[in-house]
Order: structure tokens, then sequence, then C-alpha cells
């Protein structure tokens, strides 16, 4: 089965929204703020958690790659996994090359 040129784009938007969250200078400020919330301050710093939130974002927003032809909201979860995994993929990949903190 071959590779959509959607699924791709997708993952590649999650997958920068979702570093620039949880790894940018940017958005430092805001973590440390929100790091003494007990759910939010957690899911601030971890790229699989909010992986799963972007891909659940940006498919809620009109950009779902998955197709299983059932309930579109089951079609948004399996967007969010999709992009949870690849996010965490992506990171773990990154940090066993050497580059933790981007």
């Amino acid at each position: 089965m071959p590779v959509s040129e959607d699924l791709i784009a997708f993952i590649l938007l999650c997958w920068g929204i979702t570093n620039v969250l949880v790894n940018s200078k940017l958005f430092k400020p805001l973590r440390d703020r929100l790091q003494p919330v007990p759910f939010i301050g957690q899911m601030s710093h971890c790229t699989m958690c909010m992986g799963w939130w972007v891909g659940l974002a940006v498919s809620a927003l009109g950009m779902d790659v998955t197709d299983i032809g059932y309930d579109y909201r089951l079609e948004y979860v399996a967007d969010a996994f999709v992009s949870s995994g690849t996010c965490w993929i992506i990171h773990v990949v990154l940090v066993k090359l050497g580059s933790d903190k981007l």
C-alpha cells in the first residue's frame, strides 16, 4: 500500500506543531508556567502526549487521513494515534542521533 501525500503532509504538520509546542524556546515560558498544573503540565513536556492532541485537532480541523468508513469521530481518534506514534518515533530517532533538544 503506497503512502499518500496527504499522510506525509499530516505527519509533518503534526510533528512540526508538536515539536514547536514541546521543545521550542518560544513556548518555554508557557510550559514552565503550566508545569504545576497536574495534567496539562506533564502533557506540555511530552512529545507523545502533545502529538496525540495535535493530531486530534488537525484532524478535527479538516485534515483527516484515516478512512475507516464507520464514524468520523473514530477517524479523528485514529488520526490522533497516527500523529502520536509518528511524533514519538521521530523524537526517539532524533534523540538517538544526538539531537535531544533542537
